[in-house]
This record gives structure tokens, sequence and C-alpha cells, in this order.
């Protein structure tokens, strides 16, 4: 009866720990993860494996995608009408 109890106690601590292990950062944004209060590595976007009860876990603050415009074109056709033509980016801001 006490193996069991124990057996059980010891799969929910270790399912506790694997899920615990693994962190998902957003889209468009980063992660820092700290030890003992000093700057260990910047977790990207996605699916990160962590130690944890180590360290913490602090979000930077987020890079969302921005619209860039430029000057606007002139082209012609092969008939000659003349159109302006729109070009614009999209990207991260860093």
């Amino acid at each position: 009866m006490g193996f069991t109890v124990f057996g059980i106690v010891f799969l929910i601590l270790v399912l506790v720990t694997l899920l615990a292990s693994v962190k998902s950062a957003p889209q468009g944004s980063g992660w820092t993860q700290e030890r003992s209060g000093r700057f260990q590595r910047t977790l990207k976007p996605g699916l990160n494996l962590i130690i944890p009860y180590v360290g913490s876990l602090q979000a930077i603050a987020s890079a969302p995608n921005q619209k860039v415009l430029f000057m606007p074109l002139e082209a012609s056709s092969v008939i000659g009408a003349i159109s302006e033509l729109a070009r614009e980016a999209f990207g991260r801001k860093d």
C-alpha cells in the first residue's frame, strides 16, 4: 500500500516537472531567462526547454510587425497610360 502511494506521488511529481520544463513564447515577442537574478539567455518565439525550479522567466516587449510606406513610383504601360504604384513592406522593427 505504501509503495503504491509513493509511486503515484512520484509520477505526479515527474509529470509536473516535465510540464514546467517546456515553455512556449508567443509569436512576435521574446522572454529572458534569469538564474539567481542574472541574465541567462533569451527565449525565442516557439517551444523552448528550460530547467524548472532554478530560474525565472521575464517577458520583454513585443515586436509587432509594422507597415513601412515608400515614395510612390510612376509606371507607364505599353498603351501610354501612366499610373502610380505604391510600395510597402512588412517586417519587424528591431
